[in-house]
């Protein structure tokens, strides 16, 4: 999250002293998102797909309020894409949960595909994104079916996780395929996150070392809030280790902000737009 809340926004309209506030914008929503979630009077009268959506639309207005954005037409393409997702997570709120997670995988290829620089970069991006589709359409139609024990799901307790996932489905082996194919996801989405994205907008071909990332982020979000940035991923993972169920749940809210947010500033990524 903290790699992609970087990139989300066209990073060439925001200057070095205004990069913390945006980073802060993300933060704050996502706080207010881990606090809503957790109060069960919201959820008795309101689907919890509906809220990651509402808020990527207040994320939009006030990012380009801060002119975070370039214009208004990509305000208004975020707005409608976002009240899309948004009916249909009122309507179909197991669906839309289940599909915003294997979609945002996804889109961060196509943030890398507008984040590249030129057409070799750009080449290389969709041919990613080809073996990618590639391999979900493998796994789908039962590629590797011969691996995979049913059974194991309730014995390593993500039974319900991969439920989840594929909620339109009762048979234990689909929930398995599509669990794979998103933890599959997830860390190539990671990759692109951290690493393919900040390679795309350096100018020379050299890859970027430990040191150059750091100093990047530093430069994206200063020092102090990196530091807190850290700090607050290790009390996650120590969350995660003592109290499972309680990480698990902060972890999918969290990941259906993410991917709302992914989803709803990709319009100002589209040149055509901007």
């Amino acid at each position: 999250m903290i790699a992609s809340y970087r990139y989300l926004i066209q990073r060439d309209l925001v200057t070095e002293q205004k990069r913390p506030l945006m980073y802060f914008l993300f933060c704050f929503f996502t706080v207010i998102t881990i606090f809503v979630y957790n109060f069960k009077l919201f959820q008795t009268w309101m689907s919890f797909g509906v809220w990651p959506q509402v808020l990527s639309i207040f994320v939009l207005i006030f990012a380009y309020q801060l002119n975070f954005l370039r214009n208004r037409k990509t305000l208004v393409a975020g707005i409608l894409l976002s009240s899309c997702f948004l009916i249909f997570a009122w309507q179909e709120p197991l669906l839309y949960a289940g599909g915003i997670l294997m979609l945002h995988n996804f889109v961060a290829f196509f943030h890398w595909i507008c984040n590249c620089r030129n057409w070799p970069q750009r080449r290389l991006a969709l041919l990613c994104l080809g073996l990618f589709l590639m391999i979900h359409g493998f796994v789908v139609f039962g590629g590797i079916d011969f691996y995979l024990n049913p059974s194991l799901l309730k014995q390593w307790g993500v039974e319900n996780t991969a439920w989840f996932l594929a909620s339109w489905s009762e048979d234990p082996l689909i929930w398995y395929r599509w669990l794979v194919l998103y933890t599959f996801g997830l860390s190539i989405h990671y990759l692109i996150w951290l690493r393919a994205i900040p390679e795309a907008e350096i100018k020379s071909g050299k890859p970027f070392c430990f040191r150059m990332s750091y100093k990047a982020w530093q430069k994206d979000i200063g020092q102090n809030v990196l530091k807190l940035s850290l700090c607050i991923c290790v009390l996650g993972i120590g969350l995660w280790l003592f109290k499972y169920n309680l990480g698990k749940s902060i972890y999918f809210q969290i990941a259906l902000l993410h991917g709302a947010l992914e989803i709803s500033f990709l319009p100002s990524k589209i040149k055509l737009l901007s």
